[in-house]
This record gives structure tokens, sequence and C-alpha cells, in this order.
């Protein structure tokens, strides 16, 4: 903890759902283009790799919210 802030690391499980896997948890280049039609979105996490995010999240700050 620094300045108050916590550090939530991504999912460990990240690491088997990169860009080559068969179930990326984010973007590829190729869906960025079909989907909004341009590049920018590449590498952001997808869905899934929203939801690791959050429930990573919530399960770091869940405990200092509760203290409160």
């Amino acid at each position: 903890m620094h300045w108050g802030w916590h550090l939530v690391r991504a999912p460990a499980a990240f690491a088997d759902h990169g860009y080559c896997a068969s179930d990326p948890w984010i973007v590829t280049y190729k869906e960025s283009k079909s989907k909004q039609g341009n590049e920018n979105g590449t590498l952001h996490p997808n869905q899934t790799g929203q939801t690791k995010i959050a429930n990573a999240v919530y399960t770091a700050v869940e405990p200092v919210v509760l203290a409160g």
C-alpha cells in the first residue's frame, strides 16, 4: 500500500489466456477491426477478461470497504 492505494494484480490465469490462446481474455486485432472498425481495441480485455479483473478488484477491496 502506498498513499492509500492498494495494488490489484491481473489474475495469474491471464497467462494462459493471451493473444494466441484458444480462449483469449483479450481482444485480438481481427476482433477489434471486425467489431469496432479499427485496431484500437486490440489487446484490451474482452468481456471475460473484464469479468476476471472485476472479480480480482472486488476480492481485493471487499475487506477494506466492509471494514469501513
